[in-house]
């Protein structure tokens, strides 16, 4: 019963740990999925040379049910998603720098900078609104200046000169309606 205590113990103190090491350190996983495989790896490598198949199979069952039961909590409870997940963090709004944001999250502005070229951004004044989510990927709003043109608003703008088109209708050299 003891492993399942350290278990736990292991658990929430990788999630600790890396909750403070930060969102760039975990890269595309959140913290609680990091530590969990983390963790798993560590109990597997553990078991081969201690032989203790069962203390190792009830470790890794109870680390993927303690992961199951906090994902389930981290959808009905807010403060455990915040606690667990973390919640993405503005890096600009309304076109302008968070710079205490940035300074949370230990990054400059080369590394914003950066992350947005890598999304085909070139420059930050193409960006309404922008965050760090949990993931550490960069999320995003193009300014209206700056946004691609959908499907949608070709096929208005389409019908709209369709039917300018036959609102006025061209003349010919003869002075006749094509």
């Amino acid at each position: 019963m003891n492993y399942i205590w350290e278990s736990i113990a292991i658990l929430f103190t990788g999630v600790f740990l890396l909750r403070i090491a930060g969102k760039k350190a975990t890269a595309e996983m959140t913290a609680l999925e990091l530590i969990t495989v983390l963790t798993i790896a560590s109990v597997i490598g553990h078991a081969i040379p201690e032989y203790n198949l069962l203390k190792t199979i009830l470790s890794l069952c109870s680390l993927v049910a303690i992961f199951i039961l906090i994902q389930l909590l981290t959808i009905k409870f807010n403060f455990i998603q915040k606690l667990f997940i973390g919640t993405a963090t503005p890096v600009i709004q309304d076109g302008n720098i968070v710079s205490n944001n940035l300074k949370k999250l230990r990054m400059f502005v080369e590394q914003l900078d950066a992350k947005l070229r890598e999304n085909g951004i070139s420059s930050i004044t193409d960006v309404k609104n922008a965050s760090i989510e949990m993931t550490g990927k960069l999320g995003y709003e193009l300014m209206k200046h700056a946004r691609p043109v959908t499907v949608r608003e070709l096929e208005r703008m389409l019908n709209q000169l369709q039917l300018n088109t036959h609102q006025h209708p061209t003349l010919d050299e003869n002075g006749e309606t094509k």
